[in-house]
């Protein structure tokens, strides 16, 4: 019933989820047969690629996943036998892409990017003058951008995961809870900040610059 869970998902538009609860359901059936174990890898592949049919578009989930799917996708091979989709695609990807995932929302190029200490979300500095956190199961933005004065060139999590240093021509503390910078920009570098990171405890933060300098915070 693999497709219907997908339908209910997409109609409660909750198609986003789909790849972080069979992740979940993956670690919880992990002593399962290794066939059981390839059809949940093989779903999670499926909401990966197709996670934006999924949110948007029910009606379209049928065509869209077992048209374009692998060849050897085998959950898509067993519901193409059932479903016959009258479109054939004769040249396209045989295998699943190794690209896991894509972040659209950033307007430039972006010069920096970096895990959260658990991993679950990947934060992006950009010259578009803002930073964007994102959650790494859903590809989907978590908040509003923060927003810089000028290009911003690098972004770091705190140890504990509950702030970002980013730096532009200032270095900037934000809370991730609220979004909101705590307190006025660390000034004092004379040019582009080009990095700044936590220390391990979080109390201090060091930055270099193109001034030629570091400094700690």
């Amino acid at each position: 019933h693999f497709f219907h869970w997908l339908e209910i998902l997409s109609i409660i538009s909750a198609g986003y989820y789909a790849t972080s609860l069979l992740k979940t359901a993956n670690k919880w059936l992990g002593n399962l047969s290794s066939n059981m174990i390839q059809l949940l890898t093989d779903g999670t592949k499926i909401t990966d690629l197709f996670h934006q049919a999924i949110q948007e578009s029910c009606s379209g989930l049928y065509f869209s996943i077992l048209t374009f799917s692998p060849q050897t996708s085998p959950l898509a091979n067993h519901y193409r036998k059932l479903y016959n989709p009258s479109l054939q695609v004769t040249r396209g990807i045989q295998d699943w892409p190794t690209e896991y995932q894509v972040f659209l929302g950033h307007q430039d190029w972006v010069p920096s990017v970096a895990f959260s200490p658990d991993g679950t979300k990947i934060l992006s500095a950009s010259v578009d003058k803002t930073v964007q956190i994102w959650d790494t199961s859903t590809g989907q933005n978590l908040g509003q951008p923060l927003h810089h004065q000028s290009l911003v060139l690098s972004s770091a999590f705190s140890p504990d995961g509950t702030k970002i240093a980013s730096t532009s021509g200032l270095v900037y503390i934000w809370e991730i809870s609220t979004g909101q910078s705590l307190g006025d920009p660390l000034e004092g570098h004379q040019g582009w900040v080009t990095s700044a990171v936590f220390s391990p405890d979080g109390t201090k933060i060091v930055s270099s610059s193109y001034d030629g300098t570091i400094r700690v915070w």
